[in-house]
């Protein structure tokens, strides 16, 4: 059988870039756009607010400390909630460095998030920038669940109405509001 020296090669092309990786709360693998992130983001805050709720109310009958009292928690109650947040400062970095992956930047870009001011700003940059819908070195792109898209949204509203609260409420108690 002769072979042709002008055909053109014969390769398989598929990098496997193009996988989309199964999201899971505890890994960094994969991608999450924008309001995948938002959703999530707001499944985490949700969770933590009502497991640490719970926790928190059996700490304080455990251990008799009320809110009101003049003295700090005791330490039991910190041993209590200490894992509940370490967890979701785990799950919430792992998030964080999927979003990354999204913009095609590795996962270490994330420690620029503790650095005053500056992580603020990297941040917003996080939440709001949209990442490609093309396969990059992290994996192929994934499209928000219908989940994520309406938790995603809310969430983004109430943080954004949050923070016009914050800036309104001072004027407003002060009487700088423009009214009457």
């Amino acid at each position: 059988m002769a072979t042709n020296p002008y055909a053109t090669p014969q390769a398989e092309l598929d990098s496997g870039l193009a996988e989309v990786t199964p999201v899971s709360w505890f890994s960094h693998h994969g991608r999450l756009g924008v309001l995948s992130y938002w959703g999530m983001a707001a499944v985490l805050t949700l969770a933590f607010l009502v497991i640490g709720g719970i926790l928190g109310f059996v700490a304080m009958q455990v251990t008799g400390w009320s809110p009101s009292s003049a003295e700090s928690p005791p330490a039991l109650m910190w041993l209590i909630l200490a894992p509940l947040l370490l967890i979701m400062i785990y799950v919430g970095i792992c998030l964080a460095i999927k979003r990354l992956h999204d913009l095609n930047m590795v996962g270490w870009w994330v420690l620029l998030t503790l650095v005053p001011i500056v992580g603020m700003i990297f941040s917003i940059y996080l939440y709001f920038w949209p990442g490609k819908k093309t396969p990059n070195r992290f994996g192929g792109w994934r499209a928000a669940k219908g989940w994520e898209k309406v938790l995603g949204i809310i969430f983004m509203l109430l943080m954004v109405a949050g923070i016009a609260l914050s800036f309104v409420a001072p004027m407003v108690m002060l009487g700088m509001g423009g009214g009457v």
